[in-house]
């Protein structure tokens, strides 16, 4: 936006809460920091993911995750390069409802059962006596 990190016109309104809501720099710049960091954060955990034996339904949604990532940004800069056909702004908001439910089923998969807990936690006892 511009040629600053952070545009001039960010903090135009007052009072200064309506800028994350009313206007318009504002609430794309916000769009823009808060995507950026979604997609770093994922990077992130698919890299660090990558150090444990998952099962094999977690790799797979981990990749879906990360490629729907790839995905849901490049609707997005497709989608203001083109200055937003709808076309492009409807897929981008479904793109954020597919993301959004394949990291919930990757959450999901990643859960410990608690009768698997109670196992290791009685093994470790028993090991410790």
């Amino acid at each position: 936006m511009g040629e600053t990190i952070i545009p001039k016109e960010w903090a135009q309104m007052i009072p200064l809460w309506k800028n994350f809501t009313e206007n318009p720099v504002a609430v794309q710049f916000n769009h823009r920091a808060l995507a950026t960091s979604t997609a770093a954060t994922v990077l992130a955990l698919y890299l660090y993911a990558q150090r444990f034996p998952l099962s094999p339904r977690s790799k797979v949604l981990m990749n879906l995750v990360l490629g729907m990532t790839g995905v849901q940004a490049s609707l997005g800069i497709s989608t203001l390069l083109l200055y937003v056909p709808v076309e492009l702004g409807v897929a981008h908001q479904s793109g954020s409802l597919v993301l959004l439910s394949l990291l919930i089923l990757m959450l999901h998969s990643l859960r410990v059962p608690k009768s698997s807990i109670r196992q290791v936690t009685n093994v470790a006892k028993q090991a410790l006596k």
